[in-house]
Parts: structure tokens; sequence; C-alpha cells
């Protein structure tokens, strides 16, 4: 994982997050528009925040940054699900979608967490969504409130396909590699993997024998242990065998969290963002000041150049006005001859002197 989250990689963050099953809800933050922080706690997992970026990911966290003010939907969610705790947790087939299960002593909330397209994070009450952090009509679905939650049309569900609804992915495609990768939808990185574990290349001919042992390998993909590693900003729940990985993490979340933070942009609190206001302020004050100032030297100086030579310039003045009447020309090349004219423009009639 990069950015956003794999169905694969789903599948181990749910499986890793079991953790928080019994866990009680004390505190909902949402730091930007699509984040949430909903602080946790349980003897086992002590204090943590289950963090939802959609559409990027969810995973658990051991801090929260700075926090805006809340909108409307997560107040909805304090109001009916703090100090609830959680039930169950789960990915729907292979879909990146996550259901919360949470209970309170007079009911029972779902909350679900869609992790594709422009993301999604839905309350539903029952069987009826009660609020959405965004509201969304599309052509075979509407995501709002007073409506019973309907997920998208289910992608292929690898976990749950029989060998033969498997081999009729590659009547079209022969290439093993692109089927794992987007009809499956495992992504290049783990469709090379489980190629590597079935003993199949990509470019080799296949047949029934080959596409029992893809459909093997892809299965084992979803059933080994987590051991978290890292390359280069990414992070994988398992060792990938023709990747050289230089880091080890404790768990998948703790190497998520080191990719949010590295790709995340930093979020500022409203203390900070009105310091930042006030000292753009003063900074463009004092460059005000700053230029006022220059402004006021050069005239000040201008006017000591003048006031020192004032019986030059008078003279000069003088000697213009007594050859009125005559040629300009010939009046330039007598104002010339003084050593301290530099120019005399006739056009714009402008008398450029050197003064030390």
């Amino acid at each position: 994982m990069k950015e956003n989250v794999s169905s694969l990689e789903l599948h181990y963050i749910v499986k890793e997050l079991q953790t928080i099953v019994g866990a009680r809800i004390d505190k909902i933050y949402q730091p930007s528009k699509n984040e949430l922080y909903i602080q946790l706690y349980s003897s086992k997992i002590k204090k943590a925040f289950l963090h939802i970026s959609v559409p990027k990911v969810i995973y658990l966290a051991k801090n929260k940054p700075e926090m805006g003010d809340p909108s409307q939907f997560c107040l909805l969610l304090r109001k009916n699900i703090q100090m609830g705790y959680i039930d169950a947790i789960e990915q729907l087939g292979a879909d990146r979608i996550v259901k919360l299960v949470v209970s309170r002593p007079e009911k029972k909330f779902e909350i679900f967490i869609e992790l594709f397209a422009k993301g999604n994070i839905v309350l539903s009450i029952d069987d009826r969504i009660t609020g959405v952090l965004i509201g969304q009509r599309m052509r075979d679905r509407t995501v709002r409130g007073g409506v019973k939650y309907d997920p998208p049309k289910a992608n292929f569900d690898i976990k749950n396909t029989s060998l033969e609804d498997f081999e009729k992915l590659f009547e079209e495609e022969p290439n093993p590699e692109k089927v794992l990768a987007a009809k499956v939808g495992m992504g290049k990185i783990y469709a090379q993997e489980a190629l590597v574990v079935a003993g199949v290349r990509k470019d080799d001919k296949i047949n029934k024998v080959k596409i029992k042992a893809l459909y093997g390998a892809v299965k084992s993909l979803y059933d080994r242990n987590i051991n978290a590693v890292g390359l280069s900003g990414e992070v994988f729940p398992f060792e990938i065998t023709n990747l050289e990985t230089d880091t080890k993490y404790g768990s998948f979340s703790e190497g998520i969290a080191e990719v949010m933070d590295i790709t995340a942009p930093v979020i500022k609190s409203p203390l900070e963002k009105k310091r930042e206001k006030l000292m753009s302020i003063i900074k463009a004050q004092e460059a005000t000041l700053k230029k006022n100032e220059d402004q006021i030297s050069q005239a000040t100086r201008a006017g000591d150049m003048i006031y020192e030579n004032y019986q030059l310039i008078s003279s000069l003045l003088d000697k213009i006005k007594k050859m009125k009447g005559q040629d300009w020309k010939d009046i330039k090349t007598e104002i010339l001859k003084n050593d301290k004219v530099a120019d005399f423009d006739l056009k714009n009639k402008k008398l450029t002197l050197i003064m030390a």
C-alpha cells in the first residue's frame, strides 16, 4: 500500500483490527472533511485511535493530530455511537467496504466505510441510513438519509469463488498477471507474487493445470500471517518474494501510519491557522514599512544633493533663461560645456547632472 488500500490489503487490515472488537468508543474527532479519528479503549488495546481516511484507508493509530471544528456528521456520530461498544468489524466480500457494528444499551448501529471512488462513511440504524459523510445519487444506487444502505454491485470475490468461476476469467484475457491484477483486483505486486507461488510466468500459455495452480496461490495469499514490511514509502502485510524490503513493522497499522505520515498533508489547528494569518499580515506590513523607509531615504538624499549643489543648478537655469529664443541645439551645446552636466534631453526638457 502506498496511498489507497487494495482489496487484499483491506482483508489483512480487517483481520488485524479484530483486536478492537469489544472496545468502547470514548470520543470521535474530525480533523478534516474526509477523516475521522475514533478514540477507543479496552483492556486489550488500551487507548488507541481508529483512523478512517476515505477513500484511502482505515487503520489503528496511537495518536491523533490537532482537531478542527466537528461537522454535523461528526456531531451525529457522537450523539449516536459515542460510549457504545464495537461488536464486529468485517470486510464486505472482496469489496473495499468495511462494516462496523456498534451497540449501545438501547440499539445497534452499522457504519459502512467505503474506500473506493470518492469514498464515504455511512451511519445506519434499524436498516435505514441516518447520516452520511457525503450524500450521493448515482445511476445504480442512492446514498442519503432515510433509505436502506445499498452497497455497489459486488466485485469479483476470490475468497468465495469456485475454481470453475475462476477459470472463466481467462476466457477473454489469457495473460495471468492482467487477470489477477485487474479482474481479481489484486494489483500488480500481489498478482506477481501469486504467479511466483504458482510457478507460472506471465507469458505462459494458460491451461487448466496452471489455472488451478493460480487459484490455489491466490487463495494462499489471503491466508498468510501478518508480517508487515516496507520499502520506499510503501507497506505490505507480508514479505514479497522478489522484493527486498528494508523495514519491518510490529503491525500492519504501524506501517500504514508511517506511510500516512509521509504522504498526508499537515493538519493545522484553528490557533495555528490564526497565528499564520497574523504573521502574514505582519510580514506584509513590515515590507510596506521598509519600502516607505527606502523611498523617504531616497527623497531625503535627493533633497540634500539639490541643496548641496544649489548654486550649480541655479546658474544653469539662469543661463537657459538668458538664452531663451535661441536655437535649442545651441543652448544644449552651451550647457554641455559644464563638466557637471551629463545630458540635456531637448525632447523631454530634462537636465541630468553629476552630483557627488
